[in-house]
């Protein structure tokens, strides 16, 4: 997968807080990766609680549609 500034990377911790995702990457360039707690969110702006929404509901789709080609290859 690549991932683009402002990626989510993982969602574990909607599901399981204070839990390590289970994610390895490998950067070409410096990157900053920001874990970011369920308290954390609620301190974020409203445009940024809005675009790391938009982030996750991308990353659930691509997992949902992942999980339904393999279900109909079988």
């Amino acid at each position: 997968m690549v991932y683009y500034k402002g990626s989510v990377t993982s969602i574990q911790g909607l599901a399981d807080p204070d839990s390590n995702p289970a994610v390895t990457m490998i950067a070409e360039d410096k990157v900053e990766l920001i874990k970011i707690s369920c308290e954390g969110i609620s301190h974020l702006d409203s445009e940024t609680q809005i675009q790391l929404g938009k982030n996750v509901s991308r990353l659930l789709l691509s997992k949902l549609a992942f999980c339904l080609s393999r279900e109909s290859l079988d």
